[in-house]
């Protein structure tokens, strides 16, 4: 894979983190970067695929009804969490 130059501005503060994280990565600061926005870009490309399937799974008259997404939340964080909600409305009108 080829490398491409990249020119940009950042605050001192978020110069410094950086160049600290370097050094206790033991890399370059640009290294370091590229990992961060790499990840980041794959962080945003997986929302964007987790909403498309959501927008899709809309279009074609599944939801999730509000008592079951209330029931899921509630069980958050205890001993007897739920597994996440399936569609449990469907309207296949359209």
């Amino acid at each position: 894979m080829g490398t491409q130059p990249l020119h940009m501005e950042i605050d001192d503060e978020l110069m410094q983190q950086l160049q600290k994280l370097a050094r206790m990565e033991q890399c370059q600061p640009e290294e370091l970067a590229a990992r961060a926005i790499r990840r980041l870009l794959e962080e945003l490309a997986a929302q964007h695929e987790r909403i498309d399937a959501a927008l899709n799974e809309a279009a074609h008259g599944a939801f999730i009804s509000e008592p079951a997404m209330t029931a899921w939340l509630e069980s958050l964080g205890t001993q007897n969490e739920l597994p996440e909600p399936r569609p449990d409305i469907l309207d296949n009108q359209s």
